[in-house]
């Protein structure tokens, strides 16, 4: 799940045989082209790597290739017979950029990843986790089967148009041809009208279909929590003929009303927090065993998960009662004694007052990132609440109750995706995730298509 690490490769090469370099680096790697320079007179910094070649003649090439590929490319450049080419491949490239490997149905969940930050190559990439959280924090506020399934047609009516590559252009290119063909200052006043009318459905509708996927996992999971919670557009029906039920010390039975037992609907909220949350500290850990600090990854992450799983069950053990956490033994083995390792061993390893920062906190971000795990029990409640006063106030109109679910999905459903984003980049990723990598900048003229070049810079 870690990206794929890009290093830069530089080729100097006779200017008739650089489409064979392109095609030679596209066979045996996906080469990202970042550069051509095909004159390169002037250009001194390039002499150390002309080799036997006269400038005159040479074209420059730079760019990109998997860092698992840089050891064939090199075999295969220095087995070149009649291309006269130079090369090096630098191999301690700072801030070198990275590829994510996600599945086409994932990209936009890794879209949102991206907006906080690339993932660097010596970090786990968090996309496939957050496909899953996503969806399931998501469908817990707006729990419902009926519009579920609205949502969930939406996403498979939009993944198919995007599986298939139906786009509006045409519609648009209509639209400007009677333009162009008409004459009449009215006609074209009211075309131009339309078009203007038409563009923010145009962006509307791309938007959907290119983040198809988001739509339907959010969909499929809202209809699951709406069957589970007996939610049925804005309607509170007991859909499932049996009770789930997590034993104590959690104590959660399913289905649940919010409206009725909002307690229970809490304690999911912190269970589903807890989780989460517990998932990031786990990915904390692997991300510094796999940079071999393990000692840090003890220290900091791995103290933190221990304390952090011990304050969560302490939470469904001890409930409010006082007396309970201060006699209670796991207060002592699971949370007094993870901090006290924590800050003991950060401030032998490096700065005391760092450590004591850090250890409180650890405490303290801990209880607060937990409490705003509340907020699914808040927009729950809201969700629930809004869906059932439109079916109140239509008077049994079935428009206006259409009227009224369509608002709700709207309104309900942005406000939802937003706190979702939050938790996500906020309570989760601030436990693992830096987001310091850079991607392949594509940093002078030239045109690509599918990493190959079709047509050469000047």
């Amino acid at each position: 799940m870690r990206p794929l690490r890009l290093l830069k490769v530089r080729v100097l090469v006779e200017k008739k045989h650089l489409e064979n370099i392109v095609d030679l680096l596209n066979g045996n790697a996906h080469f990202y082209l970042s550069g051509i320079i095909k004159d390169i007179s002037g250009w001194e910094e390039l002499l150390p790597l002309h080799g036997g070649l006269s400038l005159k003649e040479a074209t420059y090439i730079e760019g990109w290739i998997p860092a698992k590929s840089a050891e064939e490319v090199s075999k295969k450049l220095k087995s070149l017979d009649r291309i006269n080419c130079t090369f090096e491949i630098i191999h301690e490239e700072e801030n070198a950029p990275t590829i994510l490997r996600n599945h086409k149905i994932l990209k936009p969940f890794e879209n949102i990843v991206r907006a906080f930050g690339t993932p660097a190559y010596n970090e786990i990439d968090p996309t496939p986790i957050l496909a899953m959280f996503f969806p399931l924090i998501f469908s817990l506020m707006f729990a419902d089967l009926g519009q579920g399934f609205l949502l969930t047609l939406l996403g498979l009516t939009a993944l198919i148009a995007n599986y298939k590559e139906v786009r509006l252009i045409r519609v648009e290119k209509w639209i400007e041809k009677e333009i162009d063909e008409t004459h009449h200052i009215i006609v074209k006043l009211i075309i131009r009208t339309i078009k203007s009318s038409m563009k923010s459905i145009f962006n509307l509708t791309s938007y959907i279909v290119e983040n198809a996927s988001i739509f339907l996992f959010c969909g499929i999971a809202s209809m699951v929590t709406g069957l589970l919670f007996g939610e049925f557009f804005g309607h509170h029906i007991e859909m499932v003929p049996f009770k789930l039920r997590i034993p104590q010390p959690i104590g959660i039975t399913l289905p649940i009303n919010s409206i009725e037992d909002p307690m229970n609907m809490f304690k999911l909220s912190i269970l589903v927090g807890g989780i989460h949350i517990g998932s990031g500290l786990v990915m904390s850990t692997i991300n510094k065993i796999l940079e071999k600090d393990y000692l840090e990854a003890f220290l900091e992450p791995g103290c933190w998960l221990w304390f952090y799983v011990s304050f969560i069950y302490s939470i469904f053990t001890n409930k409010l009662e006082i007396m309970r956490w201060i006699t209670n033994p796991l207060t002592f083995y699971g949370i007094l004694a993870p901090l006290t390792i924590m800050l003991i061993g950060k401030m032998i390893i490096g700065d005391p007052a760092e450590g004591f920062a850090m250890t409180f906190e650890v405490a303290i971000s801990s209880l607060s990132n937990t409490i705003s795990y509340g907020r699914i029990l808040a927009l729950n409640l809201a969700h629930s609440l809004m869906s059932s006063m439109f079916i109140k106030i239509s008077g049994g109109n079935i428009a206006m109750m259409a009227i009224g679910t369509l608002i709700v999905m709207i309104l309900e459903g942005l406000v939802i995706f937003i706190h979702t984003t939050r938790l996500m980049w906020v309570e989760w990723f601030s436990k693992f995730y830096k987001g310091t990598g850079s991607e392949v900048a594509l940093s002078m003229p030239h045109t690509l298509f599918a990493g190959k070049i079709s047509k050469f810079a000047h």
